[in-house]
């Protein structure tokens, strides 16, 4: 499967699997501390993101998932993430569907755009795999995605180090 293959349009957004032209857009949304709140709780440097786009193209390779940077189809301004990916150290083997958005852009509904565009490019590529989301339990903005993205609530587990609240699709 080539890049062409794995870019995404919907109807605001083309989903791009995540390049090194990538990282500077993409730092510029991965540095804020609003936006890594709940993710690692501080911004990230520029060699951190370009060590996460290496990391990202290698699964890509591996697994044909991992993070796609999102930009808005009508600016071509990059507006922030989005994953379908293995979850890291899950003894089940379930995919992780994910987001971030930089703070000027959500509210808007890319992430559920966003996330519509992963579920539906799993259900296509990996066949019969359960689809999750996991996020701090603090944060509502994104439980109120999984909700909207038709998940339903599986519990609290540990994920990322930490307890995490668990969103999943049926299979």
């Amino acid at each position: 499967m080539t890049l062409k293959d794995r870019t995404i349009e919907t109807d605001r957004l083309r989903l791009v699997p995540c390049q090194p032209e990538h990282a500077t857009a993409l730092n510029d949304i991965n540095k804020l501390p609003e936006v890594m709140k709940y993710i690692t709780g501080k911004g990230e440097t520029l060699d951190g993101t370009l060590a996460f786009i290496e990391r990202v193209m290698q699964c890509w390779a591996e697994h044909g998932c991992s993070w796609w940077t999102l930009f808005d189809k009508v600016s071509d301004k990059c507006v922030g993430g989005v994953t379908l990916q293995y979850l890291p150290g899950d003894s089940q083997g379930r995919l992780e569907i994910g987001w971030r958005l930089a703070p000027s852009q959500q509210g808007k509904g890319y992430a559920t755009e966003a996330g519509q565009a992963a579920i539906d490019f799993g259900h296509r590529n990996f066949e019969g795999e359960q689809i999750v989301a996991v996020a701090h339990p603090d944060n509502t903005a994104s439980h109120n995605v999984m909700k909207r993205l038709g998940m339903t609530y599986l519990g609290i587990e540990e994920h990322y180090g930490e307890p995490c609240v668990v969103y999943g699709l049926p299979l």
